[in-house]
């Protein structure tokens, strides 16, 4: 352990010790505007393999390396959005990073070591946490003061004192150990819970093996325990009256819990300035539930997190005697010839057998020899050969296969070879998901199992690293030396990895949070912003504090090279102005200082009003659109922003087909009833102006695409290409609307009652519309698939509520939930239940299949048409038509109608329309 009063500088000039906290950055380029990650100081570490390298002389060390001990964001843990950016998770993590990754200092205290908490979260680089969060059990621990412990003996409580301030404990013990002291009635000594059980009448506390007869296990759940003092009288009582009566010890409170002290500094200094107490680099250690108190005095006990053990019948396997049960004859003996595979007898062979094994691994391919399954099997085959005294000459590894004698099948020790598409599939995916290997696996590779995508992700990523670092390494001079400081750079993660603007070029601005334009510096911004990049102030504000929306101070942001450092002004400030301040004046001059310029001025982002929700919402997140002024939030309306167009370009799907005419120029829903009184989707002024093209080169109303469940999207990410109309329940077809009175169009029923109307009728009229987690008791019963929105787990629906039923007091989540987290509830449903089943199959055959039922449909419900090659359509004249349905118009002559007009026309007894 490195001298804990030895300081270290750093990049930025700081000087750093051990128990500091500071901000750990990366310094490869391709992080992609990833905030700080924030460590507590273990130790300084000598360069790796030169851990004796030591210059002569007190404190001339070379120190390259540091341990650290990671604190985690609640975003990054829960990878949603969090509201307070200062709030953070204390872990048991522990990693080594060189010395150049550090920042720069902050500062984190415990919550109950902060006099006011308030005032701390305004100041800059300050953090609190309250609670550790355990990476491998996946589970929160709370983090108390010793200070608050009472249900403690003093001598343990005292050696527990003197080497931490904080202990990590479970939340249903710390009414245990906030409690007053408790001694076993009998004995007099200390009673854990462990060891002890509390009588249900006078609430007193003895040890099982205290009690006569001992207890050998507390009462189960629900069931409590008396002892025999007030069992006895509750019996006397009992036979006195002849009744069961409540005694005044049944009647007794439980004592009082001491309350939480509220501390101060000491000698007038704050308590947050006050130093913690470490003990072997660590200030707390957990002490739980499962945990005896007495190991704690050990100085080697194991200080992390613990579960309970798998101990007992339910974790154990119940066999009979040895000898009672019949041995099949065929089944081999465990431990013999037959269960047992040798996977290495390198330590049997001789050194020339060894260097001809190591000959046979130099003969591979370079990529091939650094994977450690292909070396594993390799010296299985080697061994194998060994064993049965076969030359290794013989050894073969092309066949991929191997058997295991534990394994039904034959499977790979290599993964399979990835082709050209899933390259360039890889790639697409990572540029759109980046380290999100499940929704690309999903939406990219989904016949390709998730160790393969993995394995390939972390070799793709270093070689993308070493090339990045060898052109970096080239032109580093080039670029240092033709830098132009008049001219805006970016800044990935630190000041040497400079990328020049060229004249001509894109500007990285307008700043993704402030907007703003002009800045010294340009930060790389996080991908769910609208712009690429953030200024010095915000971008370094992200950085620390991972929250694009928070502003950093002045004091914050460091001086860069360039124009920061001449004056330069940011738009909106005025050219010439002087200082409000008077002048400093020294004993040697009495010149006027230099005025400083007035602080810039940030120009607010613009918010735009949800046509949908009613609530606004910064430009990008809130899209309207530059033709129809149609505005809605980006994630209802499933719109993919186009990373070279800004967001005040977006044009709705209707306004570019008008353009690119890829559907068709009547967009009147196919889901909608078609009378008179339907307003075509490019009439409307609302939300239902947004509407989504279907396979057909038709159009369907958003809405009605998302709340009627037969429906589905070829892309569920954007919500195009909309299926399954000619699927939907014919029933749907043939009732009427409880508020239109119209027979066409599809239907659906109120979520609490029968009632039924179409989705459009009901938006009008101002339904109730949202989603609805309802629990499901039984999986197997019910296969709907299970959805985790907002630490709430369930099958999600969605409903319109008419005006006779409240939601009041019930969890409804509507369509504009949730737009500012990763994934929204929007988002969440069309994946989950909306998603058409596209693998290994095209949309044409999907839509012939779908035809071919239809088509079964309509000549069950109708005699076959005696149609030839010269059928027309007595209404449009077409002679295309997957079916020709025969009119009575000419009774005189057979006339036919084609299937689009004849819904069109009739009542639809029969399906609807393709799609």
């Amino acid at each position: 352990m490195s001298n804990p009063d030895l300081l270290i500088p750093i990049e930025s000039g700081e000087k750093v010790k051990v128990n500091d906290h500071v901000y750990l950055g990366n310094h490869y380029s391709a992080r992609d505007g990833l905030p700080y990650q924030i460590a507590r100081i273990m130790e300084f570490l000598p360069p790796e393999g030169a851990s004796n390298i030591r210059m002569k002389g007190k404190g001339k060390e070379i120190y390259s390396r540091v341990r650290i001990n990671q604190y985690n964001r609640p975003g990054d843990v829960y990878e949603r959005h969090w509201p307070d950016s200062r709030l953070l998770y204390a872990s048991f993590m522990t990693d080594v990073v060189p010395l150049n990754f550090i920042r720069g200092k902050c500062y984190v205290r415990h919550k109950d070591m902060i006099s006011d908490l308030t005032a701390w979260r305004k100041k800059p680089d300050r953090f609190y946490f309250s609670k550790v969060f355990e990476g491998y059990m996946k589970r929160e621990f709370e983090v108390l003061p010793v200070r608050d412990i009472h249900n403690l003996p003093k001598y343990i409580k005292h050696i527990l004192a003197s080497r931490y301030d904080l202990i990590v404990t479970e939340k249903e013990t710390i009414p245990e150990w906030t409690d007053n002291l408790r001694l076993c009635e009998y004995c007099g000594e200390w009673a854990p819970s462990l060891k002890s059980v509390q009588c249900a009448s006078c609430n007193g506390h003895f040890h099982m093996a205290c009690v006569k007869p001992p207890l050998l296990a507390k009462p189960s759940r629900g069931y409590g325990w008396t002892c025999a003092p007030c069992t006895l009288q509750r019996e006397e009582e009992t036979e006195e009256n002849g009744i069961t009566k409540t005694t005044r010890s049944a009647l007794a409170r439980p004592k009082p819990r001491p309350r939480k002290e509220k501390y101060t500094g000491a000698n007038g200094v704050p308590l947050e300035d006050e130093p913690l107490r470490y003990y072997k680099m660590w200030p707390y250690r957990y002490f739980g539930a499962y945990l005896d108190a007495e190991d704690a005095l050990e100085e080697e006990d194991f200080i992390y997190c613990r579960a309970p053990v798998r101990v007992g019948q339910k974790y154990q396997a119940v066999v009979g005697e040895m000898g009672t049960e019949r041995r099949p004859a065929d089944l081999p003996e465990r431990g013999g010839e037959g269960t047992v595979e040798v996977l290495s007898t390198v330590c049997h062979m001789t050194p020339d057998q060894i260097e001809e094994v190591e000959g046979r691994r130099k003969t591979l391919r370079p990529t091939t020899d650094r994977t450690v399954d292909w070396l594993s099997e390799l010296i299985t085959r080697c061994s194998i050969a060994h064993a049965n005294g076969q030359p290794f000459n013989t050894v073969t590894m092309k066949n991929p296969l191997r058997q295991r004698k534990w394994a039904k099948s034959e499977t790979r020790y290599t993964d399979r070879e990835w082709d050209d598409w899933e390259k360039q599939a890889f790639e697409d995916g990572t540029a759109t998901y980046n380290a999100e290997l499940y929704r690309l696996r999903e939406e990219y590779l989904p016949n390709r199992p998730m160790p393969d995508i993995v394995r390939y992700f972390t070799l793709y990523k270093n070689a993308k690293l070493k090339e990045e670092n060898k052109i970096h390494a080239a032109s580093s001079t080039t670029v240092r030396r033709s830098f132009i400081p008049e001219r805006p750079r970016v800044l990935n993660d630190d000041e040497e990895s400079v990328i020049r603007v060229e004249p001509n070029s894109i500007r990285p601005g307008p700043c993704g949070s402030c907007k703003t334009s002009t800045s010294a510096v340009w930060y790389k911004a996080p991908r769910n912003l609208a712009y690429p990049a953030l200024c010095s102030f915000c971008g370094i504000a992200y950085r620390k504090y991972g929250d694009a929306n928070a502003k950093a101070s002045r004091e914050e942001v460091p001086s860069h090279k360039g124009k920061a450092q001449t004056g330069e002004k940011r738009e909106g400030t005025p050219l010439t102005s002087t200082s409000n301040k008077r002048a400093k004046t020294t004993a040697t001059t009495t010149t006027a200082a230099t005025p400083t310029a007035p602080a810039p001025i940030i120009v607010p982002s613009k918010q735009l009003s949800c046509q949908l929700c009613k609530k606004s919402g910064p430009l990008g997140r809130v899209l309207k659109c530059k033709s129809c002024s149609l505005t809605a939030h980006a994630v209802v309306l499933g719109a993919v922003l186009s990373p070279d167009k800004a967001p005040d370009d977006w044009v709705c799907e209707i306004c570019s087909n008008v353009k690119t005419m890829e559907a068709s120029l009547d967009t009147t829903c196919l889901l909608c009833p078609r009378s008179e009184k339907t307003i075509p989707a490019d009439k409307e002024s609302d939300f239902l102006r947004a509407c989504k093209p279907t396979e057909g080169q038709g159009w369907v109303h958003s809405l009605c695409a998302l709340v009627i469940p037969e429906v589905s999207f070829s892309e569920a990410s954007s919500m195009r290409a909309v299926e399954g109309i000619s699927t939907v329940n014919p029933n749907r077809w043939l009732s009427p609307c409880a508020l239109c009175k119209e027979i066409h169009g599809a239907v659906v029923k109120c979520g609490d009652c029968a009632k039924e109307f179409h989705p459009v009728c009901a938006f009008r009229a101002g339904y109730r519309l949202g989603f609805e987690l309802l629990p499901v008791k039984n999986v197997r019963k019910d296969p709907s698939p299970i959805v985790v929105y907002k630490r709430e787990t369930g099958a999600m629906n969605l409903h319109f509520w008419c005006s006779s039923h409240s939601t009041n007091g019930r969890k409804i989540y509507d369509l504009c939930d949730g737009n500012d987290i990763a994934e929204s509830v929007v988002q969440l449903y069309a994946r989950t239940y909306k998603q058409a089943a596209v693998e290994n199959t095209h949309g044409l055959l999907r839509k012939a299949r779908r035809l071919d039922h239809v088509l079964e449909r309509a000549q069950a419900e109708e005699p076959p048409s005696e149609s030839t090659d010269d059928t027309r359509c007595y209404l449009c004249k077409t002679e295309y038509s997957p079916y020709f349905h025969p009119v009575n118009v000419n009774p005189n002559n057979l006339t036919y109608m084609c299937h689009s007009c004849h819904f069109k026309t009739q009542t639809p007894t029969v399906v609807p329309m393709i799609s």
